[in-house]
């Protein structure tokens, strides 16, 4: 029985596209981190647009014309929260829909640190705004977007 399970088995799986090797960066130039730079969302969040170099040095970043970023990780720090309690970190396009968003907790000095995975595509000219829900004087402390830049379909 396994002798005629395993043949069948392995010819599906050949006959399975690799989708996932198209939404992947195919070279080290394609990928991007971007740090957090300016304000926005009402100064509660911080724009990411500062394209850390191989070099460790920054440079303003937009997504060319004819490409799209993948946004792969995102990784926040925010200050100022209430020890113990709990909020959503929400990376949207600034001024637009939301991307991703994740829980977390202030620690003894109001302070949070967390990141998550996602898979978001984002297109040419677009700014992704980090912030969260809490309201009561919290700031962005910064923090890093990872992914990688393809062509636009």
């Amino acid at each position: 029985m396994i002798r005629l399970l395993l043949p069948m088995l392995l010819a599906c799986a050949a006959a399975v596209p690799d989708s996932a090797s198209a939404l992947e960066a195919k070279k080290p130039s394609q990928l991007v981190t971007l740090e957090a730079n300016d304000q926005c969302d009402l100064n509660r969040g911080q724009i990411y647009n500062l394209r850390v170099l191989p070099d460790g040095s920054t440079a303003a970043f937009t997504i060319p014309e004819g490409k799209v970023l993948v946004v792969t990780r995102w990784m926040f720090r925010f200050g100022g929260g209430t020890p113990g309690n709990g909020a959503f970190a929400y990376l949207r396009i600034e001024g637009g829909a939301g991307i991703g968003q994740g829980p977390f907790v202030y620690d003894a000095q109001g302070r949070a640190v967390g990141s998550f995975e996602l898979s978001a595509v984002v297109g040419a000219g677009t700014q992704l705004c980090g912030t969260n829900s809490d309201l009561a004087g919290v700031v962005s402390l910064g923090g890093f977007l990872e992914g990688y830049l393809t062509k636009a379909r």
